[in-house]
């Protein structure tokens, strides 16, 4: 196990940063500092002689891909909250949350910043979680010490709301269930690329026409039930080509709009883009933009390359909210720089300013 002496030193800066800045309760790091495991993801503590305190539970298993994103955007927390910038911090801390929910020192620095904004209720949320990551570490203890003189520990505590908010239009729609598909392993374990030929309104009902390409057969029946179960609706076709390694499948999209009834004109489609690539770990490799259409719409094509389907849904509802629609063209499972990443085009229309 590492004694993580780097990161202490980085630790005390962001304590002290929290008490220069009017956090409610200071920290002490003479005798016990915190450190990370090798996944970032539990504290344990450390006494002088710099011997490991056996403090750390068995640490839960984590997605690779998971594990990198919640290391870029713990580093950036930390960074920020240095600064002092509480409110970027914990932007930053709900990202690592979103993805690795028992992160230890997410929740430990997300109880802080929820102290120090009097939020007490959101404190005892994370340091509760924290404190089952890692129960006998004496600085979480402490924390609690001080949090129950601020508001005793409540009986029951609710259940934090998820960062994604609800689909308003069919394309979120859509994107929910792809990303949905790919989180089980049964339906989605031969697929090696996959694509949105189109989402059109047909017969009164909202058809996408998906195209699912694997090296081997596809489980068709298991693509086709996770896709009815995620989107609570029917198939409409399928027709396997290739000896079952192509997969065509039309299916409803129900409930929703087909375009985003809240589309906001874009003044600056660089910027928007540039801080969803930023926020969601998502290279923003080419992209092209029409000029605007008779009804003032502009289309643009991005090729991006993402960890991770979860990472390209994240990518897609950063634009989403402001966009007219938007769909996968193409994505390809594929290997980059020894890494395994999903590459290919989406497109989304925006309104012009």
């Amino acid at each position: 196990m590492k004694t993580g002496r780097s990161f202490a030193a980085r630790f005390f800066l962001l304590a002290w940063s929290a008490y220069a800045v009017g956090a409610i309760f200071p920290y002490i790091m003479s005798v016990n500092i915190y450190s990370p495991s090798v996944n970032g993801s539990i504290l344990y503590a450390q006494d002088q002689s710099g011997s490991d305190a056996d403090t750390a539970p068995a640490e839960p298993k984590i997605d690779p891909a998971d594990k990198m994103y919640g290391e870029a955007h713990m580093k950036l927390a930390r960074r920020n909250f240095k600064l002092g910038n509480v409110d970027r911090a914990r932007e930053e801390l709900d990202l690592v949350i979103e993805r690795i929910s028992t992160h230890a020192e997410a929740r430990f620095m997300r109880a802080v910043v929820a102290a120090k904004a009097k939020d007490f209720l959101t404190a005892w949320r994370h340091i509760s979680i924290a404190e089952q990551s890692a129960p006998n570490h004496p600085r979480i203890k402490e924390f609690i010490a001080r949090l129950e003189k601020a508001m005793p520990r409540p009986s029951v505590i609710p259940d934090e709301v998820a960062a994604r908010t609800a689909p308003v239009h069919a394309s979120e729609l859509l994107g929910d269930a792809l990303e949905a598909l790919f989180a089980n392993k049964k339906a989605s374990g031969g697929i090696s690329s996959l694509g949105c030929t189109g989402i059109e309104e047909t017969g009164g009902k909202i058809v996408a026409k998906l195209v699912f390409e694997g090296n081997t057969s596809l489980d068709e029946n298991s693509i086709k039930e996770a896709l009815k179960e995620a989107l609570k609706a029917e198939i409409v076709d399928s027709k396997p080509a290739s000896a079952g390694a192509t997969l065509e499948i039309a299916v409803e999209v129900p409930g929703l709009p087909l375009l985003n009834p809240s589309a906001k004109s874009v003044s600056n489609l660089g910027e928007l883009l540039k801080t969803a690539s930023e926020e969601t770990d998502v290279a923003l490799k080419n992209s092209s933009e029409s000029e605007p259409d008779a009804n003032q719409r502009i289309t643009g094509t991005y090729t991006i390359v993402a960890a991770g389907l979860r990472s390209v849904n994240d990518f897609m509802r950063k634009l989403s909210a402001d966009a007219v629609d938007g769909r996968i063209v193409h994505l390809a499972n594929t290997t980059m720089n020894e890494q395994n990443v999903w590459k290919g085009e989406v497109s989304f229309r925006f309104l012009a300013p």
